[in-house]
C-alpha cells in the first residue's frame, strides 16, 4: 500500500514552521506496512491543493493524508479544496458541531462555524484538544484523511483514530526501533556492516540525532527467521549502547530509574545553562526526583554556591577536570542527593577549545570524571554535551561504571 503525504500551509512552505508532521506520519505509516510514495508541501492555495489531489487519484497510491488548513481562518482551505476536487459537497455535521460546542462551551456562529461542515457519510475524527476535527473520506477505491496541522493535535488524532482504522488494510513489517548512545554513527557502522552483510533482506537504517542515534531494524514477514537472527546479532553487538527499545528518551529513563529507587538528583550547570534541568523537568514525575539545580555560569557563582576553590579556578581555569570535580563534590555537600551531576565547557562560538569540556558525576560513593569533545554550532554543542552527561549518569546508575 502506498501513500501521499500532503502538508498544507504558507507557514510550512516558507519555513516559518518546521514540517515535523510529514516525518512523524511517514515513520508511523512504515510501522503499518504503508510506504510513502510522495511527500508534498504546498501553501494555502486551493488550485495547487486540488492539483495534488488529481495527481493522487491518477496514481497507484491508495491513501492520501493531509495535515493543516482545517481551522477557522480565511486561509484554511484544505477541506474545501480537497472536497471540491473529489466532487463532494460540504454539509453541516451535527457531531462536529457538538465538538465545537464542547470546545468553546458556546454555540459558534462566527468564522469557527465552518469547522462543522464535512462531506456526507464521512467519518469525523473528533479532536479532544483542539477546535478543528479531522475526517476520513472513502472515495471510490481510495482513502483521503484530513488531519489538523498542530503536531500535538495531529498525533493524538492519528494514534487514537487513524492508526486503528488503517490496521488490517496492509501487512505490517517486522520492525524494531533501538535508541543508541555512547559512540558515533561511524563507530556503530564499523560494527554493523560486517555483522549484517549476510542479511540482505533485513533493513538496518540509522537516524542520527544530537548525541543519540535511532536504528530501525525491519523486514517483511516472509523473512522472519533471518530477521530474528539479525535482531539477535544486533542486540548482542550493541548491548552496551542500547538505552531503549521503546522510544524512551535518556531523560525519561533517568527519571524513571530514580523514581523506582526513590532517589533524587541535583545539577550544577555551567556551559549548558539549565538545559539539563529543563530536559529532566520535561518528564512527568520529575518533581519527585529533581531536588535542586543551579546554573553556575560565572566563576563567582561556582565559588559562592558550590565552594569551588579560587585557587583551583586560577590554576586550571573554569573549564577543567579539577573544577568539574569540585563542582560535583560541592554540589553534594549542598544537596546530599544520591546523584549529583556537574558540567563545564566551551559552548562557543568563541573560545580556546569550542565543544570541549568536563563532566563530573557522583552516585553514592562512586565517581566518574569524563572529558568530552563534540562538534556543531552553539546549540548543537550544548545539546550533545547534555545528552552525553545524561547517558554517562544513566550507565553509571545501571552498571556502576562507564
Amino acid at each position: 500500500m502506498k501513500a501521499y503525504l500532503l502538508s498544507v500551509g504558507d507557514e510550512v512552505l516558507s519555513g516559518k514552521v518546521i514540517n515535523t508532521n510529514a516525518a512523524y506520519l511517514a515513520s508511523e505509516l512504515e510501522k503499518c506496512g504503508i510506504s510513502t510514495a510522495k511527500g508534498i508541501v504546498v501553501g494555502d492555495d486551493i488550485s495547487i491543493i486540488q492539483s495534488i489531489v488529481y495527481e493522487f487519484l491518477a496514481s497507484d497510491a491508495t491513501l492520501l493524508i493531509s495535515t493543516g488548513g482545517l481551522g477557522p481562518t480565511h486561509d484554511d482551505c484544505t477541506k474545501e479544496a480537497i472536497c471540491e476536487a473529489l466532487g463532494l459537497k460540504l454539509v453541516f455535521n451535527e457531531r462536529a458541531s457538538q465538538d465545537l460546542f464542547h470546545y468553546f462551551w458556546t454555540v459558534k456562529e462566527d468564522c469557527n462555524a465552518k469547522q462543522a461542515y464535512f462531506p456526507a457519510n464521512s467519518h469525523i475524527i473528533t479532536n479532544p484538544i483542539g477546535s478543528a476535527d479531522g475526517v476520513i473520506i472513502e472515495h471510490l477505491d481510495k482513502t483521503i484523511i484530513l488531519l489538523v496541522g498542530p503536531s500535538i493535535e495531529m498525533q493524538t488524532l492519528f494514534q487514537r483514530d487513524v492508526k486503528p482504522y488503517l490496521h488490517g488494510k496492509s501487512t505490517p513489517p517486522l520492525l524494531q526501533d533501538y535508541w543508541v548512545m555512547g559512540e558515533s554513527e561511524s563507530y556503530f557502522e564499523n560494527i554493523l556492516v560486517p555483522l549484517l552483510k549476510d542479511f540482505p533482506d533485513v533493513q538496518c537504517n540509522p537516524y542520527a540525532g544530537l548525541g543519540i542515534i535511532r536504528y530501525r531494524l525491519m523486514a517483511e514477514p516472509i523473512h522472519e527467521a533471518k530477521y530474528l537472527k539479525a535482531k539477535s546479532l544486533f542486540e548482542a553487538a550493541l548491548a552496551p549502547y542500547i538505552i531503549s527499545q521503546n522510544q524512551e528518551t535518556i531523560e525519561e529513563l533517568i527519571v524513571k530509574l530514580l523514581g523506582e529507587r526513590h532517589e533524587t538528583v541535583s545539577c550544577a550547570e555551567s556551559m549548558t545553562g539549565g538545559l539539563i534541568a529543563q530536559k529532566l523537568t520535561s518528564v512527568p514525575g520529575a518533581s519527585r526526583v529533581l531536588h535542586e539545580s543551579y546554573v553556575v555560569y560565572s566563576d563567582a557563582a561556582k565559588m559562592k554556591i558550590l565552594g569551588v576553590s579560587p585557587q583551583t579556578l586560577e590554576s586550571y581555569t573554569a573549564v577543567s577536570k579539577e573544577v568539574a570535580q569540585e563542582m560535583a563534590e560541592g554540589l553534594y555537600q549542598v544537596t546530599k542527593t544520591p546523584l549529583t551531576i556537574a558540567i563545564t565547557g566551551w559552548a562557543g562560538p568563541d573560545g580556546p577549545a569550542v565543544g570541549t569540556g568536563w563532566i563530573a558525576i557522583r552516585y553514592h560513593e562512586q565517581r566518574v570524571l569524563e572529558a568530552f569533545h563534540v562538534h556543531g554550532n552553539r546549540e548543537m554543542i550544548r545539546t550533545k554535551a547534555c545528552n552525553r552527561l545524561l547517558y554517562y549518569a544513566y550507565v553509571m546508575m545501571r552498571k556502576g561504571v562507564l
